[in-house]
């Protein structure tokens, strides 16, 4: 396939190399990022009526609403399957120190790392489920391996909001949460196979809902505070990565474009979250 210029029709597809990953073409555009005062007044009402121990102050991380431009980019059909990663393992990908971080590299070595943690469970494992286990170190590495890069996490909102063809959603391609996500309400407790709900604007898959994301950026509770208006990458190195997408196992709130979660970069936080963190790749 001849390389698709980067002046594409929104949508546009192409394959990542021989990884098997398909890429969608988001054109660069401005947008309106995070949730006003009203909004997170309303997602705070929805949590209490599932969690009585809800903070509205762990909703607050998504404000001030702010205007942010990026650049175009691409970005995977898809979060990274397993029959995808196989292909990272079967290459040598966690013996090759050329596709680490100095971080990740000693993560991995200290501890042995050859393999997602979750790689061997039934019910996760089969070839179109979206693969699950893998610390921020892993998603870095595979991407480096298939010649991309994580998301930034301004990317990933924007492109979960369908782009410069957006329309305006509460979700990723909808505000009727069951056609465009699976979570706690449908999904029976179970990740799913990729690409069984409907697209978003842009054609892609899943941006709510079956797994969170890891994207590249450090979390900052109060980094919208003072985000550059342009491409902006997150805060200098602290603790926590940033998560986005919400997950099978989930409630409707963590489904939403804005919502925002986080993790530390390695397995060391309870093993249970694991089961529903994945990720995509971004060109």
């Amino acid at each position: 396939m001849q390389p698709v210029p980067d002046d594409a029709d929104p949508g546009t597809t192409k394959p990542l190399g021989a990884t098997g990953v398909i890429l969608v073409y988001v054109p660069g555009g401005k947008y309106i990022m995070g949730s006003t005062v009203a909004q997170i007044d309303e997602a705070f009402q929805e949590c209490l009526t599932v969690n009585s121990a809800c903070r509205r102050e762990d909703l607050e991380d998504e404000s001030p609403e702010h205007k942010v431009s990026v650049d175009a980019f691409w970005l995977g059909q898809t979060e990274v399957t397993n029959e995808q990663y196989r292909r990272f393992i079967d290459a040598g990908g966690y013996d090759e120190r050329g596709f680490w971080s100095e971080d990740g590299w000693r993560w991995a070595s200290n501890n042995k790392v050859h393999g997602p943690e979750l790689w061997d469970e039934l019910g996760l494992n089969e070839p179109e489920r979206p693969v699950v286990g893998v610390s921020w170190y892993e998603a870095e590495a595979y991407c480096r391996w298939a010649g991309g890069r994580l998301p930034t996490e301004a990317e990933w909102e924007y492109a979960a909001r369908g782009g410069p063809v957006g329309s305006g959603f509460v979700y990723s391609g909808s505000s009727n949460l069951d056609e465009v996500a699976w979570y706690a309400d449908n999904s029976e407790g179970q990740i799913q196979l990729v690409r069984q709900k409907n697209p978003n604007e842009l054609g892609l898959y899943d941006m709510s809902g079956n797994v969170w994301e890891w994207v590249a950026n450090w979390y900052g509770a109060k980094y919208y505070r003072s985000s550059p208006g342009l491409n902006p990458t997150g805060p200098a190195r602290r603790e926590f990565k940033v998560l986005r997408g919400g997950s099978a196992l989930g409630a409707a709130l963590d489904q939403r474009s804005a919502r925002r979660w986080y993790r530390a970069p390695d397995r060391s936080d309870v093993r249970t979250p694991f089961a529903a963190i994945g990720f995509r790749v971004a060109q």
